[in-house]
């Protein structure tokens, strides 16, 4: 199993605007320790709220959101690879 870590933030300035949604890779990793290490240091170096923790559902999804304008949501995603 890999992952893949990536943000998603929605850019539109009201909720009655329509959605801008922006969406950046950050990368690729093998496991999910690694993939998790390099999402704890984007949110130590770029969310707003820098001690916001990653959450594990039961499908192995991590996600992580930093409440402020504007704010990110970083994902850790597991994907299979063919």
């Amino acid at each position: 199993m890999a992952y893949k870590i990536y943000t998603r933030r929605n850019l539109a300035d009201t909720t009655r605007d329509p959605d801008q949604i922006q969406i950046d890779e950050l990368g690729y990793r093998n496991n999910l320790e690694d993939a998790k290490i390099l999402a704890n240091d984007y949110i130590r170096t770029r969310f707003f709220h820098k001690d916001t923790k990653l959450r594990e559902n039961k499908n192995g999804l991590c996600t992580a959101t930093d409440f402020c304008s504007y704010g990110a949501t970083i994902i850790v995603e597991p994907i299979e690879i063919k």
